[in-house]
Order: C-alpha cells, then structure tokens, then sequence
C-alpha cells in the first residue's frame, strides 16, 4: 500500500487557499481520463501528479494574491480620489480633476509620484497623508 501523505497535505494546503476541487476530478483531468484514483496510480504516475500539483497550484495562489492586492491597491486609490472630490477638486462637468489630484501626490505625497504610481505598500501611507489632508480643509472651513 502506498503512502498518499504528500498528496494529502498538498489537498488541505489548497483547500485552505480556497480550491474546492474533487481528487478524483483532479487524477482524471491530469491522467487525461485514464484514472479516478491515486491507488490507480503508478508510483511514477503519483511523483508527476504531485509535481503537477505544486507547480500548478502554487501559480493560482501566487496569482490570486497579486489580484487581491492588485484591488485593495485600487480600493485605496478610489478612497484617495473621494477625499479629493469632496474636496472640490473637480473639473466644470463635476467629474474629478485627477491633473490636481497627481499634482497633489507629486507635490505633497511622500514619494512624490503621481497616484497610479504607487503600489500597495506606499497607498496605505498616501492614503493616510491624504486623511490628514482632509481632516485640515474641514478644519478650515
């Protein structure tokens, strides 16, 4: 009898990641339809299957990462433009004025860029520059 350990710990890693596949969808899928089962397996079969798995899902998660941050960075950005529109930092049409807004962030943001071009690490501290910022013009109204 085969030790299917490794192949268990790979499918709790990828549940907790939030895969919910079925084994024996998986075995098909990377078997092409030639098993259903790891015990169907051959012992060079299985090394492939958790090579396949690795490489395969690790890609996902390291993906979906990038994607989540790659929203909360647009989140961030969005709450940035809000302060600033409440700010009346807005074109004639009452749409934002986002030459003011870079201006701002070139100006006065702590790296001195334009707001598309910080990543998520630098929003967080811009986004609190421009809290601040908003807290002031309330102040002074």
């Amino acid at each position: 009898m085969a030790n299917y350990s490794q192949y268990f710990a790979i499918e709790k890693d990828m549940k907790s990641n939030g895969f919910d596949l079925d084994r024996s969808e998986l075995i098909n899928l990377f078997t092409e339809g030639k098993r259903n089962g790891l015990s169907e397996m051959t012992p060079f079969e299985y090394a492939e299957f958790l090579r396949w798995l690795n490489t395969t899902f690790q890609n996902d998660s390291v993906q979906q990462s990038k994607n989540l941050t790659i929203q909360k960075s647009n989140q961030m950005r969005r709450k940035i433009i809000a302060l600033f529109h409440k700010m009346d930092y807005k074109l004639e049409s009452g749409q934002i004025n986002m030459k003011r807004v870079n201006d701002w962030c070139v100006q006065y943001g702590h790296k001195h860029m334009e707001l598309n071009a910080y990543d998520y690490n630098e929003l967080t501290k811009l986004l609190h520059q421009a809290e601040q910022y908003y807290k002031t013009f309330i102040e002074g109204i």
